[in-house]
């Protein structure tokens, strides 16, 4: 090394710093480095997300979001369902502690000649309806209906009877308020005509009204079809 070399490195006893990144200053021992800046003028360790990154993230944290409402929704139902059938059992339980109520009776003709029947019980109050059959020696039906009908009865609730032997086109029907006590008797006169139920025709002659007038519309669209 020569020595304006030597001069150059170790200028009046102090070292100077090599390279361009590193300015002496002659006035002050202090060394000054400085940072390259990039291109963007930004920290280089500050980095931002990239937008695919941003949307996955997004996409991520809807998918949670509509899990959590999902859980919620069954576990809502799940505890509707539990409440539902916790009640139901305590009407059950609560009616299965009522004395029983017997409907009792016959189903037979005009002459007393006795038929096996379809039997439907109902309270007109509360429209819920059981059903049982009559035995075929003596017409003979029995039914408790404080355990048969879902919501029981109260005295003075109107019972309906209707008993149906379709072999035999057979129909009666009889009706009465449920009185006190632990039984009531009601007996089912059947006849050979639907007009034992004194709705029966105010209901059937609409119905076959509307299908005679169906059979005329479906004729004439065939014909003009042909």
């Amino acid at each position: 090394m020569n020595s304006k070399a030597r001069n150059g490195l170790f200028s009046k006893g102090r070292i100077r710093p090599c390279g361009s990144d590193r300015k002496y200053d002659s006035r002050s021992s202090r060394v000054s480095i400085t940072r390259a800046v990039g291109s963007r003028g930004s920290d280089p360790i500050t980095t931002s997300r990239p937008k695919k990154a941003r949307s996955a993230y997004a996409r991520m944290r809807y998918a949670k979001i509509a899990s959590m409402l999902v859980i919620c929704a069954a576990a809502t139902i799940v505890v509707s369902a539990i409440a539902h059938a916790s009640v139901d059992s305590e009407k059950v339980i609560a009616q299965d502690l009522l004395p029983p109520y017997n409907l009792e009776g016959f189903t037979t003709d005009a002459s007393l000649v006795p038929y096996a029947c379809d039997v439907t019980v109902t309270n007109m109050r509360t429209l819920e309806s059981c059903t049982t059959t009559s035995y075929p020696e003596d017409g003979y039906y029995t039914i408790d209906i404080q355990h048969a009908l879902p919501s029981a009865f109260i005295v003075g609730d109107p019972i309906n009877v209707t008993a149906t032997n379709f072999a035999a086109l057979l129909i009666g029907w009889n009706e009465q308020p449920v009185p006190g006590g632990g039984s009531m008797w009601m007996d089912v006169t059947l006849n050979g005509t639907w007009d034992g139920i004194p709705e029966f025709p105010t209901v059937i002659v609409p119905i076959v009204g509307m299908l005679a007038v169906f059979a005329v519309v479906s004729l004439k669209r065939r014909g003009e079809e042909q």
